[in-house]
């Protein structure tokens, strides 16, 4: 009997897992697919590595450094009626202050990689809310194009239900036809551009197969920001973090070109034909060159000085980054109030359908009046996407991104 039970086993162990990594990757809203990316995205679970490796480091900064054992055997006088043997024991007397900066410089270093998952957390959120507002502004077109579609059908039907049409009417037929074909294409063409944007949350969960939440995304209408925000970013946090561990890394590294001094017993033992020999003593030695510790120092020196100013960079470019994120928004938003809202644009659409279908108007003005609602809907829903970046954007800036907006 138990040969059968491994079979089974076996099955009900890897349906399980099927199973799980299904339910793993199946989010039902937004907010639990953003909430599962910053909690177990692969590139968060890489940091908490780099993490754990950087605490690590702080142990052996800490540690003293090694005793040096030498010693050396010579004889001689053939045959061998000779010998020597000299051995010492020496401990280096390291800087306290040196030992300091180097344990410094590894808490800094571990710290830094704490605000850089802080601020990857973010950075992946901003990837999220951008992502599902691309596939809003592709379902608002879609809408406009399976109305469309619809308005199509109705009017094809009808010519077909006639048992006879006049040249004209067979004009207008085949025109509505290759309109539709047309109309076709756009949806078809909407699922291959929502299809790289698919695979960037796979990238994002580690999933080879994601499905995307079934709430629909919104426009984040509720979301506001602040023109003069006394919070802090993470990228801010990031930087200054860096800063500060580049710069106790570069007073580790100053102190560590200084010389240590090594110093301990030393014995030595000689024997010959006549006589044996023992004598005792001190060993003391320490490295030499000062010409060489200045120049390093003088390199050390200016490599900071140029990483330095590249965190400095980067810091003040932050406040001009959000300025013009800023006029992105308040632009965006000041186009968008001159056009029709989407409530606006389907009650036109039915009111130009009922005119279609009672053959009041030409297949010319028809095609040519959906083709005028889609580009409209299209500009709409760029500006609101150029607004919606903006604002997750400015949001990130002022460090108040959290996956509970999404």
């Amino acid at each position: 009997m138990r040969i059968y039970l491994y079979p089974i086993l076996w099955v009900g162990l890897n349906s399980f897992n099927i199973l799980y990594a299904k339910n793993a990757c199946d989010w039902k809203t937004w907010k639990d697919l953003g909430k599962a990316i910053t909690e177990t995205s692969p590139e968060i679970e890489v940091l908490k590595g780099e993490e754990s490796y950087r605490n690590s480091l702080t142990n052996s900064a800490s540690l003293l450094p090694p005793a040096v054992v030498a010693g050396q055997y010579t004889v001689g006088d053939l045959p061998w009626k000779s010998s020597t043997l000299e051995a010492s024991y020496l401990w280096t007397l390291e800087n306290k202050d040196k030992r300091e900066a180097r344990f410094g410089a590894a808490r800094a270093g571990a710290d830094s990689i704490r605000y850089e998952i802080e601020d990857r957390k973010a950075k992946q959120l901003l990837e999220v809310a951008l992502v599902q507002q691309a596939l809003r502004r592709i379902e608002l077109r879609r809408d406009v194009l399976i109305e469309t579609q619809s308005t199509y059908r109705k009017i094809i039907k009808q010519y077909e239900s006639r048992l006879s049409l006049g040249p004209e009417q067979e004009a207008s037929l085949a025109v509505y036809r290759i309109a539709k074909k047309e109309n076709d294409l756009k949806i078809e063409s909407l699922e291959v551009e929502k299809s790289p944007y698919v695979y960037q949350l796979a990238s994002m969960t580690g999933c080879t197969e994601v499905k995307l939440p079934n709430s629909t995304p919104s426009a984040y209408s509720n979301l506001t920001f602040q023109e003069k925000s006394d919070e802090v970013s993470s990228a801010v946090r990031r930087l200054e973090a860096q800063s500060k561990s580049l710069q106790l890394s570069f007073q580790s590294e100053i102190h560590s070109l200084a010389p240590d001094l090594s110093i301990g017993p030393v014995l030595i033992a000689s024997k010959n034909s006549e006589k044996n020999k023992l004598e005792v003593g001190v060993a003391a030695s320490m490295p030499i060159g000062a010409q060489r510790t200045s120049v390093l120092s003088a390199s050390k020196t200016s490599e900071y000085k140029v990483r330095q100013s590249e965190i400095d960079l980067k810091i003040s470019r932050i406040k001009i980054e959000k300025e013009a994120w800023m006029d992105q928004y308040r632009k965006s938003i000041k186009a968008m109030k001159g056009g029709l809202s989407k409530e606006e644009i389907t009650k036109t659409h039915r009111k130009l359908e009922a005119l279609f279908q009672g053959e009041r108007v030409s297949a010319a003005l028809v095609i040519e009046a959906h083709r005028q609602l889609l580009e409209h809907i299209t500009s709409f829903a760029n500006l609101e996407s150029k607004s919606t970046e903006a604002l997750w954007n400015i949001r990130y800036l002022d460090g108040k991104l959290d996956w509970s907006d999404l």
